[in-house]
């Protein structure tokens, strides 16, 4: 069985013509063979390299970064010195993957997808003609009768990227309902009950409207002024996070971080000033550009599904992480707001922050003061995307 993003197959590396490629900003994984291979090299570039590996228990090891969290190997022209001098297949597996990810499940059941952390990817969203969409395909009858419950689990997972970018649905509705069923799936291969999904689905309209009517019951500046006072806590949590001086390489997105620093009062107010300005300026392409970039990060964190305590793992990450992507753009300089390749290379990067355990960061913080729940999401959903046309 295979499962993939339509996007998958239109992904192709534009290698150094990207602004922060993925060379930059995060730990790189080396596979054991490769890890292998590299200690092997005897040349001066070999030596070179072998210096700058921190090797690990199991066989693999990890590049320790250079000025700028750069990979060692990436030369100035942002092309990779290994590529040049020995070849692709010398490459590690996350480099030659990135940002294609290949997850197999439960025998030959394949699901494959593209992350956000990778500009190109976006650009590709924002491009397209068409949503993202979500296509299974089986070998053959017997391939789809043996995998049915793989089948009824990406058959969800599809119905809630097609809610997401349903411009005839709010967007805040659209997720808040998404992450309710999620919750209510959660874990189909622990404990496999085929009539699950089926109760899932016909709950969902109930669901939708339970969530208006309650959020319809608030009047709008009061819903706004809640919603925000939520939204700013987990925006200036991240802007601690970023001044961090193990993170310093992110406030290169932020030329005036200090304006958001600590010693700033008022700095959350600050925040939603800057939000307002911007979603003032977005258009419909823009409010679809952001549909599909949720509904992509949503088939990243569908897999979750699959594990243990996937429950508020999934809830907390992928609520704090929409909040974040849209937060924190509003911050940026003149530049990346005008200029869109800058836009999706700063955004690109915003995404990569997932692989440096930024979220331990942020969970202390914020569940200081507040331990969101759906509720809590559903209201931060509907303030923080009333202002923005097309959601």
């Amino acid at each position: 069985m295979d499962i993939h993003a339509d996007i998958y197959d239109e992904f192709s590396c534009i290698g150094g013509d990207c602004r922060r490629n993925c060379c930059q900003g995060w730990a790189i994984t080396i596979d054991p063979k490769t890890t292998e291979y590299y200690r092997s090299l005897d040349d001066e570039f070999g030596k070179m390299i072998n210096s700058r590996l921190d090797f690990l228990e199991d066989g693999s090891s990890k590049f320790a970064l250079k000025k700028g969290e750069k990979c060692p190997a990436q030369r100035e022209d942002g092309l990779c010195d290994i590529f040049c001098r020995y070849g692709e297949d010398k490459l590690s597996k996350t480099c030659t993957r990135f940002p294609r990810y290949n997850v197999e499940v439960y025998g030959n059941n394949e699901f494959r997808y593209l992350s956000n952390e990778c500009e190109e990817v976006l650009r590709i969203l924002y491009d397209r003609e068409t949503d993202l969409n979500l296509i299974i395909e089986a070998k053959d009858k017997k391939d789809l009768n043996e995998n049915s419950t793989v089948v009824d689990f990406a058959q969800l997972v599809a119905w809630c990227t097609d809610t997401i970018q349903d411009e005839s649905i709010p967007l805040w509705n659209a997720l808040i309902t998404v992450m309710h069923i999620c919750i209510e799936a959660s874990k189909p291969f622990v404990d496999v009950d085929m009539e699950k999904y089926q109760k899932v689905i016909e709950s969902i309209p109930s669901v939708s409207n339970s969530y208006n009517r309650a959020i319809g019951e608030i009047p709008a500046d009061m819903l706004y002024g809640l919603a925000w006072e939520r939204i700013k806590l987990i925006s200036v949590a991240y802007l601690d996070f970023l001044n961090l001086t193990d993170f310093k390489v992110y406030t290169e997105m932020f030329p005036s971080t200090e304006k958001y620093s600590s010693s700033v009062p008022n700095r959350g107010e600050q925040i939603k000033e800057q939000f307002e300005r911007f979603v003032s300026k977005t258009n419909q392409k823009d409010a679809r550009f952001y549909r599909r970039y949720i509904a992509n990060l949503f088939v990243t964190f569908c897999f979750d599904l699959l594990f243990d305590d996937a429950n508020e793992k999934m809830l907390f990450e992928f609520g704090v992480k929409v909040i974040i992507s849209l937060t924190v753009p509003p911050l940026w300089d003149d530049e990346a707001l005008t200029d869109r390749d800058e836009f999706f290379s700063r955004f690109a990067m915003l995404q990569r922050m997932s692989k440096t355990n930024y979220m331990s960061h942020l969970s202390k913080p914020i569940k200081e003061q507040m331990n969101p729940g759906l509720t809590d999401y559903a209201l931060m959903f509907a303030g923080l995307f009333s202002g923005l046309p097309g959601l």
